[in-house]
């Protein structure tokens, strides 16, 4: 399985860069999303979508529905790994420290998408394209520190890149190949990945995380029509049309319904997995 075409953080300048930063700020995560970084790649796309979606994160739409599906999150039992384990595969104390700052980042960042996405989707099928008006802007928050580097496919040994496939394999939405930002981040400990792979494969096979990332995705698509009725084309943005429109629609609705809600649940599966 291949890495989808993006920008990774470390290769955007000029206006991507730009865009990268304010992701950070409007949505608290200390990195930007793979979706993002794909959208990057297709000249005005990125601008488009952020622009138009960015309210929802500003005004706290995406933050009170992130909370409420959280909140209502009825996950199975997790059981823990324990610190000696943790010590044995080389993660001490800050390494704890490193991972748990990291699968909380992308619960945040996933869980935001999720809806984002969804409100995105139908925003387009709608066919709204009328200019934001101008409003107050909110108070910028501050920018959150950027996590560490992820690392790529290429960079890995063979025994960890076949690991990260594997456990990418099952996320990836028919006919999508991709791979799980969340594992790449995680495979600067790859121990705990091995542990956390272990751990996952139960609940993966008895499809316990398939049905709740299946309630999560109705969850965002019941919420995304109202979420849509806010959004507006930002000025000096062209909206995808014609095939680029559907691609994108297909895609954010792929993204939705497989990968970003499946990785929701399986991170907070990994969070309560921590000591």
């Amino acid at each position: 399985m291949a890495e989808p075409a993006e920008i990774p953080e470390h290769e955007a300048d000029g206006e991507i860069a730009a865009l990268y930063d304010d992701i950070k700020t409007a949505t608290g995560v200390g990195m930007v999303n793979l979706i993002y970084r794909r959208m990057a790649t297709v000249p005005g796309q990125l601008a488009w979508a952020w622009g138009t979606v960015r309210p929802l994160f500003a005004d706290g739409d995406i933050g009170r529905a992130r909370t409420a599906m959280v909140a209502a999150l009825d996950l199975p039992p997790v059981l823990p790994i324990s610190r000696p384990a943790l010590a044995v595969v080389g993660v001490d104390g800050a390494g704890e420290a490193s991972i748990g700052q990291i699968i909380d980042a992308y619960n945040r960042g996933n869980s935001g998408n999720l809806f984002a996405l969804s409100a995105l989707a139908t925003f387009l099928d709608s066919g709204a394209e009328a200019p934001a008006e101008p409003g107050s802007a909110a108070p910028a928050p501050a920018r959150p520190p950027d996590l560490p580097p992820i690392v790529a496919l290429a960079e890995m040994d063979w025994a960890l890149a076949d690991l990260v496939r594997d456990m990418s394999a099952p996320v990836a939405p028919p006919g999508r190949p991709m791979i799980p930002s969340l594992y790449r981040h995680l495979a600067l400990w790859p121990g705990f990945l091995a542990l956390a792979a272990t751990t996952m494969l139960p609940h993966q096979q008895g499809g316990a995380v398939a049905r709740l990332a299946g309630a999560l995705h109705r969850q965002a698509v019941a919420e995304a029509p109202a979420l849509a009725a806010r959004l507006r084309t930002p000025a000096a943005t062209t909206p995808p049309s014609g095939a680029a429109r559907e691609e994108l629609i297909a895609t954010f609705r792929a993204y939705g319904q497989g990968p970003i809600a499946t990785m929701i649940v399986i991170g907070h599966m990994l969070r309560r997995a921590l000591p």
